[in-house]
């Protein structure tokens, strides 16, 4: 049996509004006789949202969350990086502790630099294998998305750490193919591997929910359940609902995240948008199938030329939905699984033809483009698969 410690400041468990990606992978593993901590953080960047958790506590499926408290705050900005720091620095002081039950792998997953060192000090100190995720490219992401100058002395401090951890891994997982050039054009060739495991999706969840025609008495309903932020571009999806007035269709945006009060603010006019809380996960294959289409868009950054993988596009195809999606980079899963259409990033009129032709679709056709996606991701992208591809990478060396 392996025992892996996971660092991951935002992992939530099975039945949490937003990334779970960690627990489907431990809880994999668990089955397959490992034991696996995930050292996380009980309060929500993007909602405000803090529970009162400190220490171990069993999640389900033989997973441990070590919840390690942090400073509350709510979006981007310093108090969001004092968080970040304050949870790599307690992470830290409680897992260079000698333990019994010793790790023989430390993963330390980004966003969070600072926690990625944590994680690469524990792993030392614990005599452990150290594999770096990276789950978003840090500077790259804040210089793109977030509009922070190259020489700003946050950035500057990233990149350092970015170095340092490319170079100090034993193994590299990146969720997007290509990573590798990027990791080269850092450090130079003599980098650790680096392998690609992307998002996906736990398919036991979508079992036990039959897949349905829309209903054609029924305003043709768009979804969207996912963050609000910046890289969600849900200005481009309102914008193209302005260009629809007046047709039957809807648009239910499901989820909390820094821009969701601007984007209210701007859909204020538009009756046929409606905002909901976010809601467990639980509950989101059931919101999924009851939708006639499914929504998901993106900026138009060379941060995507090497492809996303993000949850929420793997539960979409899991539903067996047809998906428009607003996207200008590379792999378009959604292109290629033939699950719906894509038009080009921040092109509202061009999302919103898009949106009517599929309106405009007999329910028959809009089911085949749904049956489609969920063929593909059964193929490629199942949680247990991703769990075994990640496994083997540490079990050989340890």
């Amino acid at each position: 049996m392996t025992t892996i410690w996971l660092v991951n400041q935002y992992a939530l468990p099975a039945e949490g509004s937003g990334g779970t990606r960690h627990h489907a992978l431990a809880s994999a593993w668990s089955e397959a006789g490992h034991s696996t901590v995930i050292w996380a953080a009980p309060h929500s960047y993007a909602t405000g949202d803090s529970r009162n958790l400190d220490g171990a506590q069993v999640a389900g499926r033989g997973v441990v969350f070590h919840w390690v408290p942090t400073s509350p705050h709510i979006g981007n900005g310093v108090q969001r990086i004092l968080g970040m720091v304050g949870f790599a620095v307690r992470v830290a002081a409680r897992g260079m502790r000698r333990v019994s039950d010793t790790p023989q792998v430390v993963i330390g997953s980004s966003p969070n630099l600072f926690a990625a060192l944590a994680a690469y000090a524990m792993a030392r100190r614990q005599g452990a294998l150290f594999i770096l995720e990276v789950r978003d490219i840090w500077p790259s992401s804040v210089i793109e998305l977030m509009g922070v100058k190259g020489w700003h002395p946050f950035v500057l401090l990233l990149s350092s750490m970015e170095r340092f951890l490319y170079r100090r891994a034993d193994q590299i997982v990146g969720l997007m193919d290509g990573l590798e050039s990027h990791v080269e054009s850092v450090i130079g060739p003599s980098h650790p591997p680096v392998a690609w495991i992307p998002n996906g999706v736990d398919l036991r969840r979508f079992a036990i929910v039959a897949a349905s025609a829309a209903d054609t008495d029924q305003p043709f309903t768009l979804v969207y359940a996912g963050a609000h932020g910046v890289p969600n571009s849900l200005d481009t999806a309102i914008e193209a609902m302005r260009e629809l007035s007046g047709e039957p269709i809807q648009l239910h945006l499901y989820g909390s995240g820094v821009s969701k009060e601007y984007l209210q603010r701007q859909a204020a006019d538009l009756p046929a948008v409606v905002f909901h809380d976010a809601v467990p996960k639980t509950e989101i294959p059931h919101i999924l199938h009851a939708a006639s289409a499914l929504l998901i868009c993106w900026r138009d950054s060379p941060l995507y030329s090497r492809g996303v993988s993000a949850n929420k596009l793997f539960d979409y195809l899991a539903s067996g939905r047809p998906i428009a999606q607003s996207y200008s980079g590379a792999n378009d899963i959604v292109e290629a699984s033939g699950a719906g259409v894509t038009v080009p990033a921040e092109d509202p009129r061009s999302l919103a033809r898009a949106i009517l032709r599929l309106s405009r679709m007999p329910s028959p056709e809009l089911d085949d483009m749904g049956e489609r996606g969920k063929s593909w991701v059964r193929d490629h992208r199942s949680i247990d698969v991703l769990a075994e591809r990640f496994r083997s990478l540490f079990s050989s060396s340890v």
